[in-house]
């Protein structure tokens, strides 16, 4: 689960960063279950990982206004 969870966006993302115009947008796909939920660990602790990834993914990129979001199916929106 690790490899196609978040080795696979990782390996996606680092290659392609350097080659995104400043103001592009990238979407990384997530699921609620990243909070938690029972018989789902392995699950849920990827999808937490990759919500971390793209927090941070966010933060470096934002001095070149590149939005980086993670969109988890299924899941209410949060008002920030």
């Amino acid at each position: 689960m690790w490899q196609l969870h978040v080795d696979g966006p990782t390996r996606l993302v680092d290659a392609l960063v350097s080659r995104l115009v400043d103001g592009s947008r990238v979407v990384v796909i997530g699921s609620r279950t990243s909070s938690g939920a029972a018989g789902k660990s392995q699950y849920a602790a990827t999808k937490a990982a990759v919500a971390g990834l793209t927090r941070s993914w966010a933060i470096g990129l934002a001095p070149r206004r590149i939005t980086v979001v993670v969109v988890a199916p299924g899941q209410p929106r949060r008002r920030c």
